[in-house]
């Protein structure tokens, strides 16, 4: 075995202790000594160091031997510099520049400086963000981060082939175009435009925007004025233009037409204009409902493999989150089942689903804030047991009940359901062709889709506190009178009522009175500190025990406090909360009469 055989197999070793260790396969006190015992082995096989031990004295120590910050080095330096090069040019994991590269371009220091342009098709740039060095190729779109010894050992390598003549390949990365590199998909490709300060990654040509553009565009110009007379207002016409697709929506939305359009327009919303969505689509049923083909079939046909990531929701614990970079679409599958948590998961996520930009950490890179493009589908194989607060305004949620594999047959009399999805691929097209040409409202795709399911889920994680400050601020006087009527029935039927406090029994006895003075409040959107006490001793918990401190604490943390001449009793002002920024439950079933 030659020396360069057994260099590259000691490196190989390296990095399956490297990633075992970083999975926690292994511990430390087992990896340091093997980690060791490797790089003595390769100091002696080659005298100057590994190329991974070179990234990480210049990445991670600054190794003042090869300090590009410095702008002379000593000729002992530099020659070590030519000589590790030279000696690791066979370890590195770096692509050869083509041979066929077009003879008129001749990579020089003003071009790479300028434009960051390296070869014909490759480019170099310093990113702010990542304070690492970029590598692109136009023509393959493969990109690479690469730290100073891997970014100084291409340069090495482009100009030598030119017939330059460097002493330190590491002191020209001065040369190298900084930048921030980001990935913003209203703006054009970096290669179509030439470079900014900024260079944008999004590749427009790898997905269907470009065309729901153009199509929007050309209708427009064709229809002239009066185009949005034309334009698709419903799910319902999709059924003729797509009856597959619609079937697959229609069963995800629990066969709501109105789930369907609300689905469309927060979809066609993001496709046209490219603004983030603060909401998200939660689907939990048994497998087979058509979850997975939704996202990997229909969605994965408009934003490409490339921009769309489906990833285990478990990952949303970890510290490291590169699957989240430049992305589109994030499919969560098997989500937590509690979205009523405080816990770490829970808020990351809902930050990702509202948030404009988010922390992305990659491993051997900076942290950095970059830029929230994607929508984000949750998915959960399980029919119930989804919690979730009642104050929620992030998740539309359903709970789909029949297979697609049953779609398939009853509604269209398929019994194999790869044939349905194989005749479902070829109404892709038409559906971006819908999509591009929904009367979208942006500002109604934010808002949520409320249904029965979802509710029954809020009902079942929601505790006594918030039940009550739901109630109040809905004004409901009517489930306020049932809960309570329940209650004081159990209090007369109990056989020990020495566990009851004084301020409890006389909260009881004269509860209905109160209530009739709540519901003359209500009408007026306002309830008094005082009677705010009395329900919360009985529905929630005795306040006898209770500081007023605390007792005042909970109610402001929940409703606004006021104290105007407009809440008087007599000439007694109180102190009140104000509701009138709530609708009450009348008004809500009112409205609801009215749309319908």
């Amino acid at each position: 075995m030659n020396t360069i055989t057994k260099i590259e197999n000691l490196e190989r070793e390296r990095q399956n202790l490297i990633r075992s260790f970083e999975d926690k396969k292994i511990t430390l006190e087992d990896f340091t000594p093997r980690n060791n015992e490797i790089l003595k082995e390769l100091s002696k096989l080659d005298p100057g160091i590994s190329v991974e031990d070179l990234m990480n004295d210049l990445d991670s120590e600054k190794s003042s031997k090869f300090n590009i910050n410095d702008e002379e080095l000593t000729e002992e330096q530099e020659e070590a510099a030519v000589k590790r090069y030279k000696k690791v040019k066979s370890l590195s994991e770096m692509e050869v520049v083509e041979q066929n590269e077009d003879e008129e371009f001749k990579p020089n220091f003003e071009s790479l400086t300028e434009t960051g342009q390296l070869t014909k098709d490759t480019y170099m740039f310093y990113d702010y963000n990542r304070e690492k060095y970029v590598y692109f190729n136009a023509k393959t779109k493969e990109k690479k981060v690469w730290g100073v010894s891997s970014a100084g050992h291409k340069l090495f390598e482009v100009f030598q082939k030119a017939g330059y003549t460097t002493k330190n390949p590491t002191s020209d990365l001065k040369f190298v175009k900084k930048v921030n590199v980001e990935f913003d998909i209203k703006k054009p490709q970096f290669w179509e435009t030439g470079l900014g300060v900024n260079y944008n990654e999004f590749e427009e040509n790898l997905t269907q925007l470009g065309t729901i553009d153009k199509i929007r565009k050309d209708f427009k110009e064709e229809k002239g004025k009066e185009y949005k007379k034309e334009l698709f207002k419903s799910g319902h016409e999709l059924k003729k233009v797509a009856p597959k697709i619609y079937a697959l929506l229609m069963n995800l939305m629990e066969e709501d037409i109105e789930a369907v359009t609300h689905f469309i327009n927060w979809f066609a919303s993001f496709c046209n204009t490219r603004d983030k969505i603060a909401t998200a689509f939660m689907f939990a049923s048994l497998e087979g409902s058509g979850k997975g083909v939704l996202t990997d079939v229909v969605i994965r046909y408009f934003f490409g493999e490339k921009y769309q990531a489906s990833i285990m929701a478990s990952r949303l614990k970890k510290e490291f989150n590169a699957s989240l970079e430049n992305k589109l679409l994030i499919n969560f599958n098997e989500v937590s089942s509690d979205f009523s948590k405080a816990d770490e998961a829970t808020q990351n996520l809902k930050a990702l689903i509202t948030d404009d930009t988010f922390t992305l950490n990659v491993k051997k890179q900076s942290e950095f804030q970059a830029k929230n493009n994607f929508l984000i589908i949750l998915s959960q194989n399980n029919l119930n047991g989804v919690k979730m607060s009642q104050s929620d305004r992030r998740f539309n949620y359903f709970n789909p009940q029949r297979t697609l594999k049953s779609v398939a047959k009853d509604d269209f009399g398929i019994k194999r359901i790869g044939t349905f999805i194989e005749e479902m691929k070829e109404e892709l097209d038409s559906f971006v062709e819908f999509i591009a040409l929904f009367d979208y409202d942006k500002y109604e795709a934010a808002e949520l889709y409320e249904t029965e399911g979802k509710k029954r889920s809020q009902l079942a994680t929601s505790g006594p506190s918030e039940i009550l400050f739901n109630t109040v601020k809905n004004k409901d006087i009517f489930s306020l009178t049932d809960s309570i009527e329940d209650i004081v029935e159990r209090y007369h039927e109990a056989e020990d009522k020495n566990k009851y406090s004084d301020l409890y029994v006389a909260t009881c006895m004269g509860i209905k009175e109160t209530l009739k003075v709540i519901e003359t409040d209500f009408e007026k959107d306002f309830i008094s500190s005082k009677n705010l006490t009395k329900l919360y001793t009985i529905l929630v918990e005795d306040t006898k025990t209770m500081s007023d401190r605390l007792i005042k604490k909970i109610f402001d943390s929940n409703l606004t406090k006021v104290k105007t001449p407009k809440y008087t009793e007599g000439k007694t002002s109180r102190n009140c909360y104000d509701l009138a920024a709530f609708k009450s439950q009348k008004e809500k079933d009112q409205d609801e009469l009215d749309n319908f």
